[in-house]
């Protein structure tokens, strides 16, 4: 599939627009669940329903650390860049094909990918204590190596309080087939659905 790298800010308008219909990479641990569980199928109709309706479901919701992230996120690439004396650009969006997508938080140099995360004062000292990527970004990160093509991402978890924690992973082909293998189910499925209800609100 082809990819495609627009070059906008984060939560803006065209960055809302791009992502809708799309299964991105935030959503990637989801196509995981067995296919009949409630995640699943909610990954699966919210993507349709965006690609049919061109917005967001009614229910969708930003919540309260989702937000904190995006204020705490120029704080934790300064930090980061004084850290590593590496450069964060701007990540933009990245297309790659008509039903996948990345926002990464930033791009390093030719190869690398920045992604950072301002958990919750108790959530950073276990994830300090364990020294690990979370499990639960786990497949956003090997996503994002995917869809933009890099070779590794420095996954960040930032608290203004606490010493950062700082993981680079590297793009992994086992795990990228296993991540292939799930997005292609997932696209099919939506696919069916979308071509079943398209024609109802046609």
């Amino acid at each position: 599939m082809k990819r495609k790298h627009h070059n906008i800010s984060q939560n803006s308008p065209e960055w809302d627009g791009l992502r809708l219909g799309r299964f991105t990479t935030s959503m990637f641990k989801d196509l995981f669940m067995s296919h009949k569980t409630a995640g699943y199928e909610k990954a699966i109709y919210s993507t349709v329903y965006e690609k049919i309706y061109g917005e967001s479901p009614d229910d969708f919701y930003y919540g309260d650390y989702m937000e904190r992230g995006h204020k705490l996120e120029p704080y934790a690439i300064e930090c980061y860049e004084m850290e590593t004396f590496d450069k964060i650009d701007n990540g933009g969006f990245w297309t790659m094909g008509e039903w996948l997508g990345s926002s990464p938080d930033g791009l390093i140099g030719k190869e690398g990918l920045f992604e950072s995360k301002a958990p919750a004062y108790n959530t950073m000292m276990n994830y300090l204590i364990k020294d690990e990527v979370p499990k639960i970004y786990h497949w956003q990160v090997h996503g994002q190596l995917q869809v933009v093509d890099r070779v590794w991402c420095d996954f960040m978890a930032y608290h203004p309080k606490m010493k950062p924690l700082i993981k680079r992973v590297y793009r992994d082909e086992k795990i990228e087939n296993q991540l292939v293998e799930k997005q292609n189910e997932a696209i099919e499925k939506a696919q069916e659905v979308f071509h079943q209800l398209s024609k109802e609100v046609s």
